[in-house]
């Protein structure tokens, strides 16, 4: 037999209806959802649902449109929602760096072997100097 289900209202309570249903498909039952869903309630689940039915319990689809209601997640702004922009820019300024600092690095290599040859040209003229 499968365990049925607890929510204490922390997290999503879409999963915790999902299962609630399974178990009752699997045990067949049709009558008594909302009595044995309330009994696997906790924390402040269990305190909603006292206040919700202090007259009288509701039918299992009221029910569970009352709990998502109270215990769904407010959507929070997503900020990966920009992201492809965002990635493309990144992307974009990466390969404009990296094409210059290529740039870059080209131009100091020269510098270099230019500095390296002005060096030995510099000590060959010394050279000859000095034999003079």
């Amino acid at each position: 037999m499968m365990e049925f289900p607890q929510f204490d209202g922390t997290s999503d309570p879409e999963a915790f209806i999902n299962q609630c249903e399974l178990y009752f498909r699997r045990e067949r039952m049709v009558e008594e959802r909302v009595w044995l869903a309330s009994r696997n309630l906790k924390a402040d689940a269990r305190e909603w649902f006292r206040q919700v039915t202090q007259d009288a319990y509701p039918a299992w689809r009221r029910f569970t449109k009352l709990l998502q209601r109270r215990f769904k997640p407010t959507p929070r702004p997503n900020p990966l929602h920009r992201l492809p922009l965002g990635v493309d820019n990144c992307l974009r300024s990466l390969t404009e760096m990296t094409a210059q600092l290529d740039r870059l690095r080209v131009r100091l290599e020269n510098e270099d072997r230019e500095r390296r040859a002005a060096v030995r040209l510099q000590a060959a003229a010394r050279g000859l100097l000095a034999r003079h």
